[in-house]
């Protein structure tokens, strides 16, 4: 079955997603790692991490294997099964000795992604309860301090102004 237009629009938005974060490692290691990033990009991820889902991963290798000249280079490192039984998603495997982090791991979700031979699960497949709690503890890293920040400005009020007008006075 051929990807209609807006399959292939998609699979491309999400393979440029996926490279702002990504790359294969420099070393010709076979291995694909998150790119090093700034303080303040590092800061922000910390807030809120960037994640990407493993069928970005599969696109992303997909779109840019010969143009970051892999080919010749390096055996090809992943492959879906391309046959989706409804309920059930499609499944990606590591293949040809690539590896990714486990440290890199935790920005992927929405597998299952399977490491090679197929002998461990290094993204399990998504659920809805997965999702929610995934978005729960995402959430949680902004609210907890702007609710503390709202909670000490709150009890401190006249402390803060009286510093405020002493500082600017």
């Amino acid at each position: 079955m051929k990807p209609t237009q807006e399959q292939i629009d998609k699979a491309k938005e999400l393979a440029e997603r996926f490279d702002k974060d990504w790359c294969f490692h420099p070393k010709n290691k076979l291995e694909i790692i998150l790119k090093e990033k700034n303080w303040y990009h590092r800061f922000i991820d910390f807030l809120w991490p960037r994640k990407h889902t493993v069928y970005a991963l599969y696109w992303w290798v997909k779109r840019n294997w010969s143009k970051y000249g892999m080919m010749g280079k390096a055996p090809y490192p992943i492959q879906g099964d391309n046959m989706p039984v409804k309920g059930l998603p499609i499944k990606f495997e590591l293949i040809n000795g690539w590896t990714i982090p486990k440290k890199s791991l935790k920005r992927l979700y929405g597998g299952p992604l399977m490491s090679n031979g197929l002998t461990e699960v290094l993204v399990p497949y998504e659920s809805i309860t997965n999702k929610l709690v995934r978005w729960a503890k995402t959430s949680a890293r902004i609210a907890v301090p702007v609710i503390t920040i709202i909670t000490v400005l709150g009890r401190y009020k006249n402390e803060i102004g009286s510093l405020i007008k002493w500082i600017f006075l």
